[in-house]
């Protein structure tokens, strides 16, 4: 501290009166005359050699005998100056490290995982106010995501005043942003198992989801979709809606699929039309579910299943709809009386065939 400023720092306690000699960074101008005396000590050496964000310093090197030289270099600096280091907040020759949020290594910047865990388990916005962190948070990596001002507007517009109204394209929005993939990246993709198996083999499968991989994009279909580099043995479709794709910092050299879904060509199951629809209750939630029939089965295969789920699966399978009507529960088909009503398959047993 300056000496004509040390009595401007003045302060009281139970044990009397004390006065800073150094500054504290709780003075409303400590950051910013901090960085500016950082950047005038370090200023041959920025961008070249050394990025500091207040008291962080970061030194990169490109190879083990300069980075050493760099490293005394810098610590010199701060010597002269009369400045001192925390050496258990220290860390030295690393080859990937973690700054201001992201992950720097010999490949380049990436994001901090634990960040975008925290984008992808966001959850949706009821207010203006997790609206505006989800928008800070995302916005920080915005040069991660592709055309992210333009996927983001519909966000955007809805923190101007008393626009808070949360409609169908703020919530496709929020999901792209939280999915939000280039051609090359590497995703976790989830699947659920037993769908993808005969109908006869797939109720005794686990019935929850589960993500698998990671495998990577070769092609994005549509404003929504992927298609994955799915391993050779891989029966099952490669295009995936975003909602069913996390991303995944590092790919591994040989992604592979369980077991159950290296399967056949002739068991591969495909919607063929919906038949009825209808809403079940989970907790406070409405989940719309569709009765599917699937090419190549007879009636007795179909099955209900939740349309979100098929709309992902099958994100370029065009559906015809025959019958869609209101107020099916979950021990009815649906279907007018009129119509024959296809046998269903229970979740855990099975009708036996007359």
């Amino acid at each position: 501290m300056s000496e004509d400023s040390i009595d401007k720092t003045a302060f009281r306690t139970h044990d009397g009166h004390y006065e800073y000699l150094v500054m504290p960074f709780g003075l409303s101008n400590a950051p910013a005359t901090f960085q500016a005396i950082m950047n005038d000590i370090f200023r041959p050496l920025l961008r070249r050699k050394v990025v500091i964000f207040f008291d962080d310093i970061l030194i990169y090197s490109p190879s083990w005998e300069t980075h050493l030289a760099d490293l005394y270099e810098v610590l010199n600096i701060l010597l002269k100056h009369q400045f001192k280091v925390n050496k258990q907040k220290c860390s030295f020759s690393q080859s990937t490290t973690e700054y201001l949020g992201h992950i720097i290594d010999y490949k380049g910047v990436s994001m901090d995982p634990k960040k975008i865990e925290a984008v992808m388990a966001w959850p949706v916005p009821k207010n203006l106010k997790g609206l505006r962190g989800f928008l800070g948070l995302t916005g920080y990596y915005r040069k991660f995501i592709g055309n992210y001002g333009s996927i983001a507007r519909p966000l955007t517009d809805l923190t101007k005043k008393d626009s808070f109204k949360w409609q169908s394209d703020a919530q496709n929005a929020f999901e792209l942003i939280q999915h939000a993939f280039e051609v090359g990246d590497w995703v976790y993709v989830k699947l659920k198992p037993y769908r993808q198996l005969s109908v006869v083999n797939r109720i005794h499968q686990k019935l929850a989801a589960k993500f698998f991989g990671p495998f990577q994009i070769v092609d994005k279909i549509g404003p929504v979709a992927y298609k994955l580099l799915l391993p050779a043995t891989s029966k099952i479709h490669p295009v995936f809606h975003v909602s069913l794709l996390k991303k995944a910092v590092r790919g591994p050299i040989e992604p592979v699929l369980p077991l159950e879904l290296v399967i056949g060509e002739k068991d591969i199951l495909v919607p063929e039309v919906i038949l009825a629809n209808r809403s079940i209750r989970d907790g406070s939630d409405s989940i719309e579910q569709w009765l599917v029939q699937w090419q190549g089965q007879d009636v007795a295969e179909d099955t209900w299943e939740d349309a979100v789920w098929i709309q992902g699966q099958f994100p370029d399978v065009s559906l015809e709809v025959k019958t869609l009507l209101e107020g099916g529960s979950n021990d009815t088909n649906g279907l007018s009386n009129d119509k024959e009503a296809p046998k269903l398959l229970k979740v855990y047993s099975r009708r036996g065939r007359k």
